[in-house]
């Protein structure tokens, strides 16, 4: 992701560097990395990186999340992108995203190549169409029900789509 006022991509060293030792041993503490407590900050950004880059993980919370967050992924990576720093909506979004102190979202430059590759995966794709079948039909549903059991959502949902899903597959 490009600043506007500087035109660099930024490395998500250079972004993790950006915060204290304290918010950097929260994020270790949130992400469960393990770091000596009398870890250098460099110590610490080196085991945020390498757990932050982990493809098994990155790819376990693209399945998670929803697809406007995928959209607004999507969207930092591709063009400049400013909020209001208090906002904090993309902070928090995963670890992936970031905002920096004038408000502009930045996606880490080797976090975009890793979930540029996970996105290339067939089986990832397979997956995530699956997923966003399932949102939109919750959704549907929901807006006309209020409260529906999985059976019958899942009934719903396999009568129109013909996906034959099954309940593993919701809770997973």
């Amino acid at each position: 992701m490009k600043n506007q006022s500087e035109n660099k991509v930024y490395t998500l060293a250079e972004v993790l560097g950006k915060h204290t030792i304290a918010e950097l041993k929260q994020m270790t503490q949130v992400l469960e990395v393990k770091v000596l407590s009398k870890a250098k900050k460099q110590e610490i950004i080196d085991a945020l990186s390498a757990k932050l880059l982990d493809k098994e993980l990155l790819t376990a919370w693209l399945l998670a999340a929803g697809k406007q967050e995928i959209e607004e992924l999507e969207l930092a990576m591709a063009e400049d992108v400013v909020i209001a720093e208090e906002s904090g909506r993309f902070y928090y979004w995963r670890n992936l995203v970031f905002v920096t102190g004038d408000g502009v979202v930045v996606v880490p430059s080797e976090t975009a190549a890793v979930y540029n590759e996970i996105k290339s995966d067939s089986e990832y794709a397979q997956k995530r169409s699956r997923i966003n079948v399932f949102d939109e039909y919750l959704m549907s549903c929901v807006n006309l029900y209020r409260a529906i059991d999985i059976t019958t959502f899942l009934s719903i949902v396999n009568g129109q789509t013909g996906m034959n899903a099954k309940r593993p597959e919701l809770e997973s």
